[in-house]
C-alpha cells in the first residue's frame, strides 16, 4: 500500500501503559475497548533500551510524546520523565518531549513540565466529555473501511503524530500499536536501528481497517463494524 502520508521518522509517541481512568468511546489505542492490566505496562528496562539504542545510532527524534491510556498512572512515570529528559539534555537538545494527560493527575503532569515537558492535557473529565458536560465526538477508529466496502485514504496520523512504540516494538503510527493488540502484528522493527520507511510501511495494511483511513463524521458514540466486533470479543475473552 502507498500513502501519501507516510511515517514521519522524526516523531514518536510512547504508550507507556494502556490503563485509563476514564473510559472514552472510539479510544484510538484501544484503551477503552481493549483494556490492560498494570502488568503489561512498559517497561523502565525498555525505555533504558530506547535511550541507549537511540544514543547509540545517534538518532535524529525531533519530538517524543509519553501517551497512553493515562500515561501519569504508570507507577514509573516520573522515573521515564527524567530518563527522557537526561537523555534530550545530553545527547539530543532540539528534542521536544511532550506528555499527553487527560488531566486527572495534574501533580505528575507538572513534575514533568518542570523537567522541561510541554503540556498536552486533554479537558476529559468523564467518558468523551470535556469539562462543561458536552461530548466530544472522536474519530470511528473502529470501524473498517473492508467492512464497509470502502478504500482508505490518505491518513494524516503517521506523518503528523509519527511512530507509536509500546512494549513490542515500534509501529507506523500509535493507533496500529494499539491495534496490534487485538490483532495480533508482529513489529518489523524491533530496535530503533530497525527504523526505516519500508520496515514500517508494511503494516500500514491495518490501514484497511482503520477508521481514521476514511472520512466519516466523528461519534461520541462508539462506532464498532463487524471485523473490530470479533476481534475485540476475542481479545477481551482472553483475558
Amino acid at each position: 500500500m502507498s500513502m501519501r502520508y507516510e511515517p514521519n521518522l522524526g516523531l514518536l509517541e510512547i504508550a507507556i501503559t494502556y490503563v485509563c481512568n476514564v473510559k472514552c468511546n472510539n479510544c484510538c489505542t484501544l484503551s477503552t475497548q481493549a483494556p490492560t492490566q498494570m502488568t503489561e505496562n512498559i517497561t523502565l528496562e525498555a525505555i533504558q533500551r530506547f535511550i541507549a539504542e537511540s544514543v547509540e545510532v545517534s538518532y535524529p527524534w525531533k519530538w517524543i510524546k509519553l501517551h497512553g491510556g493515562e500515561p501519569t498512572l504508570h507507577p514509573e512515570f516520573l522515573e521515564i520523565c527524567r530518563l527522557l529528559a537526561d537523555y534530550r539534555n545530553q545527547h539530543n537538545p532540539t528534542c521536544e518531549l511532550s506528555v499527553c494527560s487527560n488531566g486527572s493527575r495534574m501533580d505528575k503532569v507538572n513534575a514533568a513540565l518542570a523537567l522541561g515537558f510541554t503540556p498536552q492535557v486533554s479537558v476529559k473529565v468523564k467518558t468523551n466529555k470535556d469539562i462543561s458536560g458536552a461530548w466530544m465526538p472522536y474519530v470511528r477508529v473502529n470501524e473498517s473501511p473492508k467492512d464497509l466496502g470502502m478504500e482508505p485514504i490518505d491518513c494524516y496520523v503517521p506523518n503528523d503524530c509519527g511512530l507509536g512504540l509500546n512494549n513490542d516494538g515500534f509501529y507506523p503510527c500509535a493507533p496500529i500499536a494499539g491495534a496490534a493488540r487485538v490483532f495480533h502484528y508482529i513489529t518489523p522493527c524491533k530496535h530503533v536501528r530497525d527504523i526505516t520507511v519500508e520496515n514500517l510501511r508494511t503494516l500500514l495494511a491495518h490501514c484497511e481497517h482503520c477508521g481514521f483511513a476514511i472520512k466519516q463524521p466523528r461519534a461520541a458514540e462508539q462506532v464498532t463494524s463487524p471485523t473490530w466486533d470479533a476481534k475485540l470479543k476475542e481479545y477481551n475473552a482472553s483475558r
